[in-house]
């Protein structure tokens, strides 16, 4: 049921979209695969904690104990992790979706849903499911305490209560040895060596926006980008120059204001000359002096009719509009028309080159927007506008993400510095997935801005559940817990569904690599430093923070945040005296 109930978010939120009118899009086919990441990840803790209170259950064997109490016990435990790691991943693809292009958009938008889908079935049929299991468990305890009269703890055999076991003895050599202080001030010196070297390969990030990308690696249309961007590209770019504002070309002046104009473009770097032209004047000049003469005649819009008529010169109706003019006879008037130039250089054959060239036309063409209303066009003037776009929107929407994963942690977490070691981890991992994948081959493009979104969204899951965690040991561990059981708690708490989870996050998204794409790639790319600098900083650089801020401020609880967290269990309890 935790591999089937994340399928089943993922059909009702796809049902749900395109009932609304959302379209599909190929990069959809990503999206189950990571709720499925996400929904297992859920399962894990809801898991563990029941793991946990049953035992506790076994051991005390109070008279309140019932179906209900347990698996209250198991939401109040585990569903503040579950919804903090929820409520970013959603603000984080949400947040994503009003700064990206609409591809990208839609991959957030489905994958926003489909997570607010997945958490509501996790703690609603997940949980239900749960509660069958429990009653068949329960009443298979009662069985066997009858009929052998033997606590069911003292002939435990489960392998996972038995790896527990060993797991605790291993936590405490290792919680040991990771709080003496030298172990400590080195790790904080390494994670200050990891910060520089992310940010030495976030400055090596480029934009880059090659269109081999977005097939399949034996397609022939990678065969086809890669004659044009070697045969055609350097040896001729064209670019369309529209005239929206030709004015009466009968005045001598504007005419010759207008041919300013298209030699301006032949004559700028790079340019391959008039050669390259294709501008219907010349042509139109050739008609009306067949034989050369050296004096030109005024423009004339009824010879213009005649001209377009002929065979040879019938192919420039596709460049010009024309309209009923305003005079009595009523003869056709240019209205508006386009001419186009083309350029070279092997310099062309690189995406950013071109942009530059691009910018560099829409400025020259500015020269002219008010006396003609001049404007540019390129073919690959979308995806050229992308590479200023990118940059800045994906910084944007990380700094944007960022400050809503502060506040979601705050909301659940009221004490301010175990929010900062928080928010400082979730920044450090996203950090590290960036510059980490510049040395990997990876450069900024939207399918890196969409794996961006992603893993600040999964970023969040460990430390968050590290984090809470600890803070709940504040009130739980005594009156005043040291660091290092308050660290022993976390982990034996937390540590082995969230290792778990790991492993079936990156099981989950190994899978793409099947397929030979890209986009593929970028993602499990993504999702494996996601997972790996995630448990590194869950298991070694958040505890080594909390054992170092212990040592020099000596931190403990406040009674506003024992009131709170008193609250909130009270009102968690309090399901135990539902009936379902």
């Amino acid at each position: 049921m935790a591999c089937v109930v994340p399928f089943m978010s993922c059909g009702a939120a796809f049902g749900i979209l395109f009932f609304c009118g959302m379209r599909f899009g190929p990069i959809l086919c990503v999206t189950p695969f990571l709720i499925l990441a996400i929904g297992v990840d859920d399962s894990f803790l809801m898991l563990h904690a029941w793991h946990r209170v049953v035992k506790k259950a076994r051991k005390e064997k109070n008279d309140g104990d019932s179906l209900e109490s347990r698996l209250a016990e198991v939401l109040v435990e585990s569903g503040p992790s579950i919804t903090i790691s929820a409520a970013t991943n959603i603000l984080a693809f949400t947040i994503g979706a009003l700064t990206s292009p609409p591809e990208i958009q839609l991959f957030c938008y489905a994958n926003a849903t489909a997570i607010f889908v997945d958490t509501v079935f996790s703690e609603t049929i997940y949980a239900a499911m749960m509660a069958i299991a429990g009653k068949v468990e329960m009443r298979h305890e009662r069985t066997r305490d009858k009929e052998e009269n033997v606590g069911v703890d003292e002939k435990e055999t489960r392998w996972e209560h038995r790896l527990k076991d060993k797991t605790s003895r291993f936590l405490e050599v290792y919680l040991g040895e990771l709080t003496k202080t030298s172990v400590t001030l080195a790790i904080i010196l390494g994670y200050c060596a990891y910060v520089a070297i992310s940010v030495w390969g976030v400055t090596l990030l480029r934009t880059d926006l090659d269109t081999r990308k977005f097939f399949l690696r034996d397609s022939i249309l990678i065969e086809v980008d890669r004659l044009r961007t070697n045969l055609v590209v350097p040896h001729f770019t064209p670019v369309t120059i529209f005239v929206n504002n030709p004015g009466n070309l009968s005045d001598p002046k504007r005419l010759e204001h207008l041919n300013a104009l298209v030699s301006h473009f032949e004559s700028l770097e790079s340019s391959i000359g008039p050669e390259s032209t294709k501008y219907f004047m010349r042509d139109f000049d050739t008609y009306r002096n067949p034989f050369g003469e050296e004096e030109s005649t005024a423009f004339d819009t009824d010879e213009l009719s005649e001209f377009l008529k002929w065979p040879e010169y019938s192919f420039w109706k596709g460049f010009l509009k024309l309209r009923e003019g305003r005079n009595k006879n009523g003869s056709l008037e240019l209205d508006r028309f386009f001419f186009t130039t083309g350029y070279q250089g092997q310099k062309l054959k690189d995406w950013g080159e071109r942009g530059l060239l691009l910018d560099h036309w829409r400025e020259e063409v500015d020269k002219f927007k008010a006396e003609f209303n001049a404007s540019i066009f390129t073919d690959d003037g979308v995806f050229l506008d992308l590479i200023e776009v990118i940059p800045s929107v994906t910084w944007q929407s990380v700094v944007a993400t960022l400050i809503c994963m502060f506040i979601v942690c705050f909301v659940f977490m009221s004490d301010l510095f175990t929010v900062a070691v928080a928010s400082i981890s979730i920044s450090s991992i996203c950090l590290g997935v960036f510059g980490l994948l510049s040395f990997w081959n990876i450069n900024l493009d939207p399918i890196m801005m969409s794996a961006a979104v992603m893993a600040i969204g999964f970023s969040v899951d460990i430390p968050a559940h590290i984090s809470y965690h600890y803070y709940r040991t504040g009130f739980e561990c005594g009156p005043s817990p040291s660091v290092h059981d308050r660290l022993h708690h976390t982990l034996g708490a937390v540590g082995f569904p969230v290792i778990q989870a790991g492993f079936s996050t990156i099981i989950c998204v190994a899978s793409l690599l099947c397929v030979s794409l890209y986009m593929s790639f970028v993602f499990v790319k993504t999702m494996f430093l996601c997972i790996v600098l995630g448990l590194l900083h869950g298991f070694i650089v958040i505890p080594a923070i909390f054992n170092l801020a212990d040592r020099i401020f000596g931190k403990r609880p406040s009674k506003l945040d024992k009131n709170l967290f008193r609250t909130t269990v009270t009102v968690g309890s309090a399901l135990d005296h539902t009936k379902r």
